[in-house]
């Protein structure tokens, strides 16, 4: 795999952008696409890819565009399973690199814009350096488009982070001397809380949905990392690194379960570890209780490409009543949300480059699941009425039904599409917004669109003949 100091991620050069339009789309279950096997494959870079981006002016802000083009909803059909509202948020500047962040309540979209960091920053090597060519830009969300907010200067040099929750996102400060810190910046305020700041290179950070932090730590010029927890009180526990090295450790659904990749020279495999101390005076993460191979090269940029395009932690699940789902758009009928559904139990979603597509990890029975083939990204549905995967492909944006939010998905699935172009998902717990996802609208720019549930259909009003009197 050629490598270039100015790096594309494979599955967001791949999106292709195209002329579209806006509306809302009744989707049906399609022919089942015919199964093949796919050898695993390292998209190359190509010779325009090594180019870095044109550096923004420093201090301005990414403009927004509702009127951007946006993907094409798939025509409506007549056997409908689910009615989609699909509605452009705008179009956003990146670094052509990192996928934006979202808050799980569908409030806030944190983006990287800017010249791209180095592939050593953004895998935390020894010869990582500080992004002095990048900023961070955060937009408040609403129905008519994004906003971008006005907040005190972030730590310079800092890169955004791979997770977010209600009341912030995490970032990453490469420094000077070699080090690493992971810091949690507030939505709105942009208060910097440092997690951990210790003479190491703390990196490639995540929270749990109980406010936990998992990351690896190594000092300069060890080839392997540990792997963390800290708890949301400051306390933390360890898993030394041993035969193997932890990075990108990931929170699914499962409470009391932390994913990690680790590598070795046999290549990089998935590890589930069961998060579950005796004791407050407990300070080892353990035991292992599934191990399952990812790819046996031991590249630390394909371990990047496995995890770039996940969402952690992923939201809760709503539970909507179907009176009052997705009816934003008509105040006079008001949203009515259920009980807000936990996640637990659903299974983890990720690339895996030994099949060539995103797979589904089922703890239960220790396997991969394939979702469909040349897949990039996946997400379960948020709505607990309506289990299943958002699903992006080369054809487009597809949903897969399951039989509920625990099941597997199929393996021969049924797919309806929403989009004809395969924009990366993000569930929230937003009844109003359940999904945003983004699409390519240029080598440093990204359209950003809003999927919800239309008003329930009102019945119309019965016409009664006058009575007689």
């Amino acid at each position: 795999m050629r490598r270039s100091n100015q790096p594309r991620l494979p599955l967001v050069a791949a999106l292709a952008a195209m002329q579209t339009a806006v509306g809302c789309v009744t989707v049906r279950s399609e022919p089942t696409p015919r199964e093949s096997t796919l050898h695993p494959r390292i998209v190359p870079a190509s010779p325009e890819s090594s180019q870095p981006p044109p550096n923004l002016p420093t201090g301005t802000e990414p403009p927004v565009q509702p009127g951007a083009p946006v993907a094409r909803p798939v025509p409506p059909t007549s056997s409908a399973m689910l009615r989609f509202s699909i509605f452009p948020l705008g179009t956003i500047e990146y670094d052509g690199q990192v996928l934006p962040l979202v808050s799980p309540d569908a409030r806030f979209v944190v983006v990287q814009a800017g010249l791209a960091p180095t592939w050593p920053t953004l895998l935390a090597l020894d010869n990582a350096v500080p992004a002095i060519t990048t900023r961070l830009v955060v937009y408040q969300v609403e129905k008519t488009g994004l906003s971008p907010l006005q907040l005190p200067v972030l730590p310079e040099g800092a890169i955004l982070g791979r997770s977010c929750d209600a009341e912030g996102f995490l970032i990453e400060q490469p420094r000077a001397d070699g080090t690493r810190a992971i810091a949690k910046v507030a939505w709105t305020s942009g208060r910097v809380e440092w997690l951990a700041d210790s003479p190491a290179i703390n990196a490639h950070g995540v929270l749990s949905q109980a406010g936990d932090l998992a990351y690896t730590t190594r000092k300069k010029g060890s080839p392997k990392a540990d792997l963390v927890i800290r708890t949301r009180d400051g306390k933390l526990r360890v898993r030394p690194a041993g035969d193997v090295g932890y990075l990108f450790p990931v929170y699914a659904g499962e409470p009391k379960t932390l994913f990690t990749l680790a590598r070795s020279q046999g290549g990089i495999d998935l590890v589930a570890l069961r998060d579950a101390p005796t004791s407050d005076a407990d300070t080892a993460i353990a035991p292992v209780i599934a191990t399952r191979s990812l790819s046996l090269s031991s590249d630390p940029a394909l371990a990047y490409q496995c995890t770039a395009a996940l969402q952690v932690p992923p939201p809760h699940a709503i539970a909507l009543q179907a009176s009052g789902a997705g009816s934003a758009s008509d105040p006079a009928i008001p949203s009515m949300p259920g009980a807000i559904v936990g996640a637990g139990g659903t299974p983890l979603s990720l690339f895996v480059p030994d099949l060539g597509r995103t797979a589904e990890f089922d703890l239960a029975s220790g396997s991969w699941n394939p979702l469909s083939e040349k897949s990039i990204a996946a997400v379960r549905s948020p709505i607990a009425d309506h289990p299943g995967l958002f699903v992006a492909v080369p054809e487009g944006l597809v949903f897969t039904p399951t039989a509920d939010h625990r099941a597997p998905a199929p393996a021969r699935p049924a797919m309806a599409r929403l989009l004809d172009t395969p924009y990366v998902p993000r569930a929230t717990a937003n009844p109003d917004l359940p999904l945003i996802v983004f699409g390519p609208a240029g080598p440093t720019k990204l359209t950003v669109m809003g999927v919800g549930l239309p008003p329930a259909e009102t019945p119309a009003p019965e016409n009664k003949p006058p009575e007689n009197k």
